[in-house]
């Protein structure tokens, strides 16, 4: 029994990796296409129509069992999945950020929380018994 289990490890290798790449291509179809649900209206039309297309494709060759196709659907979807993060994140960045705006965040320069108006009280108490 163990020999045999020795004999079909590289095999049982291989076929774990197939199975994690669909596995992957298929939570970021997942994923992507409720990003894409969210953000409709920030991503524009083209790269939807990019990312839509390599998602069908993608989830036909899950479906197949293609594990070539799966790899280079997968490639090419991380990669427009990528850029359309960015397009994303330069779309919140430049709506909320002010000319003024630290990098830091709106912290004081004291780092103390000096000049900066709080609800916190501090109070000594005892415990009694």
């Amino acid at each position: 029994m163990v020999k045999d289990a020795a004999s079909h490890e590289e095999e049982d290798k291989k076929r774990r990796d197939e199975i994690e790449r669909r596995n992957k291509l298929d939570n970021m179809c997942y994923t992507l296409e409720r990003q894409i649900s969210e953000n409709k209206d920030k991503i524009p039309a083209d790269a939807i129509r990019t990312i839509e297309a390599l998602i069908k494709e993608g989830r036909e060759a899950v479906e197949k069992q293609d594990d070539a196709k799966v790899t280079d659907v997968l490639a090419r979807l991380e990669k427009e999945a990528h850029a359309m993060a960015t397009k994303l994140y330069e779309t919140a960045g430049g709506a909320g950020a002010s000319p003024s705006a630290t990098p830091g965040g709106d912290r004081p320069k004291g780092g103390n929380g000096e000049g900066k108006k709080s609800d916190v009280i501090d109070a000594e108490f005892e415990e009694t018994k």
